[in-house]
């Protein structure tokens, strides 16, 4: 978990914070914290994780990011 909140933080430096709040009605902040209590639920992340894994639209991405 530590690792994965590392690499997001590292990450999210880069994004236009208004680009983000005009597309996604959030800030950055508030993303990135309802991302990590939703990421301490492991079984709930999982269980996502494999529901988005059977979608056919998803299977064919080259990229996926996760979004919550």
């Amino acid at each position: 978990f530590e690792k994965i909140e590392k690499e997001i933080d590292a990450e999210i430096r880069y994004w236009d914070s208004r680009l983000f709040e005009r597309l996604f009605h959030q800030t950055v902040q508030t993303w990135k914290a309802a991302l990590f209590l939703k990421m301490e639920d492991r079984e709930a992340f999982v269980r996502q994780v494999h529901l988005n894994m059977d979608n056919k639209k998803i299977m064919r991405l080259k990229e996926i990011h996760f979004r919550l």
